[in-house]
């Protein structure tokens, strides 16, 4: 009898694990069209910044200085932080 090999390829390795961990926090998949439609029609948008900003405000952050006004502009900082990243490597 022989045993079936590991697979080794990032499918297996990678993606499906991340994947699976993503769901399992409460993260869904999205059509390709409504990805494309929360990246405003822009293909090199890396970052959906409505649905980051979305999750991101559902979150309680404890500071002292920081106000409703001010987390939206950190919101939105954070959003750019991440999106100058994501294009740059």
């Amino acid at each position: 009898m022989t045993l079936p090999l590991p697979k080794f390829q990032e499918e297996y390795s990678a993606k499906l694990p991340a994947l699976t961990l993503l769901t399992q926090l409460g993260w869904r998949f999205l059509s390709p069209e409504a990805a494309l439609s929360a990246r405003g029609g822009k293909l090199d948008e890396v970052v959906l910044r409505p649905l980051l900003r979305e999750a991101l405000a559902q979150r309680r952050f404890h500071f002292v200085w920081m106000t409703s006004k001010n987390l939206f502009q950190a919101l939105s900082n954070y959003c750019l932080f991440l999106q100058e990243g994501a294009k740059n490597g």
